[in-house]
Parts: C-alpha cells; structure tokens; sequence
C-alpha cells in the first residue's frame, strides 16, 4: 500500500498501482476521478462523490462509493484483482470530447 498525501505526485503514481482511493469524499467533495481511471484504475470513493461526473457514470462498474472504514475494506477486498483492460476501454470511448462538442455547436449553429 502506498499512501501519498502531497501535491503533484498523484497522477504519475496512478500508474504504478491496481486499485485508489480518491479523497475529499468523506468532508467536502471527491478529488479528480479521471486521473486513476485513465490510468485503468478502479477507484474507491466515500458518500460525497457526485460533484464528480465520471463518479456517478461509472458508479458501481469502476467507482465504489462506501460509507464507513468497513466499506472501504470490503470495497478493496472484492475489487483487489485488477482489471486494467476494462477501465481503459471504458475510458477510451471518452477521446476527443472536445472536437466532439464542438462539432454538435457548428453543426447546430449552421442549422439556425
């Protein structure tokens, strides 16, 4: 288990593990989701998950949501075995959001 709790080492040390937690999800809000899921991560979170977009789509497929130290720990024992494949072929169908959105607004624009 590695635990890192600082600025700027998280998104390269997704890539090195099998399975987060994201945090700020027991207090506040959840962190980036996306990250450890582009890294084909599955990704545990606490109940306040649902500023996260890609928390609630891929809830219950890649993101586990608990309540409880004895969540946690259940969620991480069923879902120790990695499934890296899954998670970036899931996250695959995602690329180029961005020329996407913009060909819905020229192509909505064009026909008003």
């Amino acid at each position: 288990m590695l635990l890192i709790d600082k600025i700027g080492y998280l998104a390269d040390s997704y890539r090195y593990a099998d399975f987060a937690f994201v945090g700020g999800s027991f207090k506040d809000k959840v962190h980036s989701i996306m990250e450890p899921l582009c890294c084909g991560l599955k990704v545990a979170v606490g109940p306040l998950y649902k500023n996260s977009p890609e928390g609630v789509k891929y809830l219950d497929r890649f993101v586990f949501s608990g309540k409880s130290t004895e969540d946690m720990l259940q969620i991480f024992e069923k879902n120790s075995t990695p499934d890296k494949e899954a998670v970036t072929f899931a996250m695959k169908k995602n690329l180029n959001a961005s020329q996407k959105v913009l060909d819905l607004i020229l192509n909505s624009s064009v026909r008003n």
